[in-house]
């Protein structure tokens, strides 16, 4: 029967059965010095988290500048977005009152031109009266 406890679980790799040989240079290294002379090449360790602090430092600073450019270039296209639409509402509106200026001026026009018809109609309709009034000929036989 299978044992779940002595069973490996499914995501452990598979174990390796040919195993390299231990390097036999590291069975003569005796103490830590030893091991940190090979690793060093002889100087002192060093340790990597100053290293790491720099470079998280440099990003961090790097990220600070790209983060003004992008606000100072983000308040210029508002700035010019806010110009541009302030542009496009005053040419609207300069627009508009040409127009308003323009029907009026026509309106005027042709009020004047009706005023003109009614006189010349009303002074046409005395002269046809007028007309009237005068005594006819008499046929001729």
């Amino acid at each position: 029967m299978n044992d779940p406890l002595q069973a490996p679980p499914v995501w452990l790799p598979a174990r390796i059965d040919n195993q390299p040989p231990f390097p036999g240079s590291k069975n003569r290294r005796k103490n830590i010095d030893h091991y940190l002379d090979e690793a060093t090449g002889g100087g002192p360790p060093q340790n990597a988290i100053g290293d790491e602090i720099a470079k998280l430092r440099k990003y961090a600073d790097d990220a600070k500048r790209l983060l003004r450019i992008y606000s100072v270039a983000g308040v210029a296209a508002a700035v010019s977005l806010l110009y541009s639409g302030w542009s496009l509402y005053s040419a609207a509106q300069q627009f508009v009152q040409s127009a308003q200026t323009e029907m009026r001026e026509r309106a005027e026009s042709a009020d004047d031109a009706i005023t003109e018809l009614r006189n010349n109609l009303t002074e046409a309709q005395k002269r046809i009266a007028q007309l009237e009034k005068v005594p006819q000929p008499a046929p001729r036989r």
